[in-house]
C-alpha cells in the first residue's frame, strides 16, 4: 500500500540531501519526483490535503519563458521558506515511511 508514493517520496529524500543549492535540490525533488505522487491514490489520507498544498504552492507562480510553474514558484521563496518546503517533504516521507512499514 502506497508503495509508489513511498518510493517517489524516498527518490525525494535523496536529492533533497544531494549536491547543490536547497532551492535546486528542492526543484530537483518537486519536478522529478513529487510532481508525479498522485495523492488519492499514492499517499495516506492523512497528509493527503497538506501534500495537495504544497504541489499547489509549488506550482502557484505562471511560468516565465522557458521555465517551468515549479521553478518559477520556487524563485519566489526565500532561504525560509525554502527551508519550510523541504521539512514538509521530510515529513511527508516520514509518514509514509512509517504506515508502511518500512521501519522493520
Amino acid at each position: 500500500m502506497y508503495n509508489y508514493g513511498y518510493e517517489k517520496l524516498s527518490d525525494a529524500m535523496h536529492l533533497l540531501t544531494g549536491t547543490g543549492s536547497q532551492k535546486e535540490r528542492l526543484l530537483l525533488a518537486v519536478v522529478t519526483c513529487l510532481i508525479h505522487i498522485d495523492s488519492e491514490k499514492d499517499l495516506p489520507e492523512e497528509i493527503r490535503n497538506d501534500f495537495r498544498t504544497f504541489i499547489r504552492k509549488m506550482t502557484s507562480v505562471p511560468a516565465r519563458g522557458n521555465e517551468g510553474t515549479v521553478k518559477a514558484a520556487i524563485d519566489t521563496l526565500n532561504k525560509n521558506k525554502i527551508g519550510q518546503a523541504i521539512e514538509e517533504v521530510i515529513l511527508f516521507y516520514r509518514t509514509v515511511f512509517f504506515i508502511t512499514g518500512h521501519l522493520s
